[in-house]
Order: structure tokens, then sequence, then C-alpha cells
């Protein structure tokens, strides 16, 4: 009979093959999603890591932006985010990333999105006046 120590160590075992084997999948994918165009400009995203179509109202909101986010450049400068010199680097919530100091350049504020923001506020209002 298994004792308890046993059982933690054998559970604690297929936890470790089965999350190094779902790890390894996902970054065997990397790089590997792309946008979906359907019909009537309908936009969707195959998350090849994940092995899923989903549509943009389920990605962050740089997805909705004019600026799509890049997965390995600054979207400021559009220079490498990790080049090896040691520059900070960071993705925000909205998907777009920057260099530490190219975002506090734009006064930490991701100007793609917001301008996304205001010209959808601007739209709304238009047709509720209207």
């Amino acid at each position: 009979m298994y004792t308890n120590k046993d059982t933690l160590a054998l559970l604690t075992k297929k936890a470790k093959v089965f999350l190094l084997e779902i790890f390894g999948n996902i970054y065997q994918r990397l790089g590997q999603s792309s946008i979906v165009k359907g019909p009537e400009k309908k936009i969707t995203y195959k998350l090849a890591s994940l092995d899923i179509i989903v549509d943009k109202k389920q990605m962050p909101l740089g997805f909705s932006s004019e600026h799509l986010p890049s997965y390995d450049k600054c979207n400021h400068c559009h220079e490498l985010l990790c080049d090896g010199t040691g520059k900070g680097s960071m993705v925000i919530a909205c998907g777009h990333g920057y260099h530490e100091s190219c975002f506090t350049l734009l006064n930490g504020k991701c100007y793609y999105c917001e301008n996304f923001l205001k010209l959808g506020i601007k739209n709304n209002v238009s047709s509720l006046l209207s």
C-alpha cells in the first residue's frame, strides 16, 4: 500500500511531466499565431500556442487598434525589446510592448489605444446626437 508520502511524490512527478509537456508544446508553437480575416471584415486570431481561434473582442485592447502589438519589437522605436543591451522593457495590459525609456517618452500612455478609445467615444456620441 502506498503511503501519503509516496502518493504525493508520484503526483508531483506526474504534474512535472504534464507541465513540461504543455509548456514544451507552447514553446514549439511560438511565433506561429496569425490573423484570420473572415467574411464582412470579421477578424479573428489563431492562437497557435493554445491551438484555439478567438474573436478580437477576446484579445487585449491593442489588437483592436490601428497598430497591432508586435511580439518582439518596441511599438514606439521598433527596435528589439530584448536586444541584450540591458534596456528594460515591458508589455502593458493592452498588449503593446515598449522599452521603459520609450514608455517614459510617451508619458506612460499607449497612444495607439488612447486614439482608438477616443475615436470610439467620438463615434458613439455622434451617433447618439444624430
